[in-house]
């Protein structure tokens, strides 16, 4: 059976969620998939209709296919749809989706809007989507293909575990930081919140100290603290907003970059990722980021070791791509 891994590509323009593409196809490889790029040419309308209209045809049935495995959202819902009228009208090839940003729901779309996504994955045969929370989410607005959960995005990490044996109670915090507008506040008064990446403001409080920004494969060097954030939004009594409400059901890829490291996690409770923290006992989960203080302060240092040490075994697991490749045999035996 002939399995491919499809992207969408912008040649020359950064691609928002890269690393976690890039390492879904570096693991895929390894199970025997195929790759197929297709270049999405957002930034040129004449570029794209002929890419769309004359030359997809020829790359997408290059070789005989039966399942595709689409990295989703595939550039635009304009070439998205092109694609699977080409492999509908050529072939009996199915069609699968991992999904790894829902645009209706992270950008708090219209119901019209909602309506045109579930049409769109409606139309494959299956979605891996990041956990149960999304998977009801789908149901709700109508999705009807059969779906398999994620769980947790698997991320490739070629930099040795850290192997601490004492804690502090110290954080880190990685990410774009223009759009971490709590960070802005004072979070942590008696321990430290390391913060990584792009966009830094000119200060930050007392106790927030920036490290600088690192690339995907080098940063895990320096994430050598105690517990990796996952908040996001503007305060720090709830995960708010737009980023806040998404947080409700998507997967968070900071989440696996943490767990490669072997670091626990602590995350806001009401997240979505929140059930995969608990059930793998992988970390600690607030309301209230006000309280963070005193929750690192109720830590022992035997509870924080056996945190670290089910990091570390879960840690493995995402560095070999055991839950994208789990994930797809279950889709296909379906």
């Amino acid at each position: 059976m002939k399995n491919c891994i499809v992207t969408a590509v912008d040649y020359g323009k950064f691609m928002g969620g890269k690393k976690a593409k890039e390492d879904i196809i570096y693991f895929l490889n390894k199970d025997n998939f195929d790759s197929l790029e297709l270049p999405s040419y957002s930034s040129n309308k004449i570029k794209k209709f002929c890419y769309t209209h004359f030359l997809m045809k020829r790359d997408v049935l290059k070789n005989k296919v039966d399942n595709f495995v689409v990295q989703y959202p595939l550039g635009s819902t304009y070439l998205f749809r092109h694609f699977v009228k080409i492999i509908r009208k050529n072939t009996n090839s199915k069609i699968y989706l991992i999904i790894h940003d829902l645009p209706s729901l992270q950008l708090l779309m219209d119901d019209q809007n909602i309506k045109s996504e579930i049409t769109n994955l409606n139309s494959t045969d299956g979605l891996i989507v990041h956990n149960d929370h999304m998977k009801s989410w789908l149901k709700q607005n109508g999705v009807k293909t059969k779906m398999v959960t994620l769980e947790i995005f698997d991320y490739r990490n070629v930099q040795k575990f850290y192997n601490k044996k004492s804690y502090e109670g110290n954080v880190c915090f990685p990410g774009n930081l223009a759009k971490s507008k709590f960070l802005e506040k004072e979070i942590l008064h008696h321990h430290i919140l390391d913060i990584y990446g792009p966009n830094p403001q000119k200060e930050y409080p007392l106790n927030t100290i920036y490290r600088g920004k690192y690339s995907s494969d080098l940063l895990p060097i320096y994430l050598q603290q105690d517990f990796g954030l996952i908040w996001d939004g503007d305060s720090l009594s709830t995960c708010s907003g737009r980023f806040g409400n998404y947080m409700k059901y998507n997967n968070p890829h900071k989440t696996s970059l943490y767990l490669s490291c072997g670091i626990p996690i602590i995350i806001w409770d009401k997240a979505a990722m929140a059930d995969f923290v608990k059930k793998y006992k992988v970390g600690i989960l607030v309301s209230d980021l006000n309280d963070l203080d005193k929750l690192l302060d109720s830590i022992t240092l035997k509870q924080y070791l056996e945190l670290k040490n089910n990091a570390k075994k879960i840690g493995e697991k995402i560095r070999n791509g055991f839950f994208v490749s789990k994930a797809i045999e279950s889709m296909l035996k379906q």
